[in-house]
């Protein structure tokens, strides 16, 4: 979950304007992945990859490696689709601008 929402919360910063230069953009995204990295959150495409070097070898057990990949899955969009969602919902949200703007033209 807090894979997904440390690579969202990067690209944010970036496609939000908060960043105007670009090295500083390259260097937002490439700690943000370096965060989740070190930290060892778990991501699906990584965890795919890496059981996919693992089936190659033989040694990989298909039951705890799809229980994995699921767990992980609904943690990932949890984070990034539902806090990251909710930010855009609730930054993006038109009928809360259009109350504070008519409020303030009947006043």
């Amino acid at each position: 979950m807090l894979c997904n929402f440390m690579i969202n919360l990067g690209m944010l910063m970036i496609y939000n304007g908060m960043i105007k230069n670009e090295l500083m953009k390259a260097v937002a995204m490439i700690s943000t992945v370096f965060v989740f990295a070190f930290v060892g959150f778990e991501h699906s495409v990584a965890n795919t990859v890496l059981f996919t070097i693992q089936a190659f070898q033989g040694g990989l057990e298909w039951g705890l490696a799809l229980g994995n990949l699921a767990i992980v899955l609904a943690g990932n969009m949890v984070g990034g689709g539902l806090l990251i969602g909710w930010y855009y919902a609730y930054a993006n949200d038109d009928t809360r601008h259009l109350r504070k703007r008519s409020a303030s033209i009947g006043a």
